[in-house]
């Protein structure tokens, strides 16, 4: 007797199934540990053993961020063990989670705009805006969305992220911003944690693809940790002074 079927396409389950529900459930659990052990780290490594999270203000968004994903893990979690996909708990899954987006949206914007702080104003701005837009859509539509509006929001979110990385690891390059030692590696290697997370969400398998974005929440506190002494080595508002984003 198969009680998960981790391979199957999430198509193939039919709604309403324990197979569906099952599945759901498991991939909803691999995301809640990889949001338990990022949070748990930042708060017991980062925070208690080497005291870095109270001077790391990129670190304390982490933080904020994982601790909503890991409350809209817990609605997923809660719904897919009692097989009731699309109770209320869903719209409040998708409220919480918008919200962790949103904040790690942020917290990556200040690796491609180092020095233009409007520029990261602006893009808090926008991603509320667009969160608020997800929920209040997915609230109206709830009985026939399925989820479609936070799945856009998510691959949003994804790769908005990927070209944050990217500029980053361009400044580093063309020697406009200067970083940490092996700076570019670590943008190289979120670079490729979004694209595992984006391949693991295209595959539509419910037991692969939650733990998928797990990932790409990972690469969020990675550099939000190790990221932390990317600093402008010159730029229009700091007329060549260093900007640490540890402040």
């Amino acid at each position: 007797m198969v009680i998960v079927e981790f391979f199957s396409h999430k198509d193939n389950l039919e709604y309403g199934s324990d197979a569906r529900a099952a599945a759901y459930l498991v991939g909803h659990v691999g995301f809640f540990v990889f949001n338990f052990v990022n949070f748990f780290y930042l708060l017991l490594v980062e925070g208690y053993i080497f005291g870095r999270l109270a001077t790391n203000c990129l670190a304390k968004l982490a933080v904020i961020g994982c601790i909503f994903q890991l409350f809209s893990c817990f609605t997923s979690i809660y719904r897919y063990n009692i097989n009731d996909e699309f109770s209320f708990a869903g719209e409040m899954g998708v409220l919480l989670a918008a919200v962790g987006f949103t904040v790690h949206n942020y917290l990556v914007s200040h690796f491609a705009f180092p020095f233009r702080p409007k520029y990261r104003t602006a893009t808090l701005y926008g991603w509320i805006a667009i969160s608020v837009v997800t929920c209040v859509k997915t609230h109206l539509d709830w009985d026939v969305s399925d989820f479609k509006y936070f799945r856009g929001h998510v691959v949003a979110s994804v790769s908005f992220q990927f070209v944050c990385y990217y500029l980053a690891r361009r400044s580093i390059k063309t020697g406009s911003v200067t970083s940490i030692e092996n700076g570019s590696k670590l943008f190289e290697v979120a670079m490729l944690m979004c694209i595992v997370d984006m391949a693991m969400m295209m595959s539509k398998r419910p037991a692969f693809q939650y733990p998928g974005v797990g990932i790409g929440y990972t690469a969020v506190v990675l550099t939000a940790i190790l990221g932390a002494g990317f600093v402008t080595a010159s730029g229009p508002s700091t007329g060549g002074e260093r900007e640490s984003l540890n402040v």
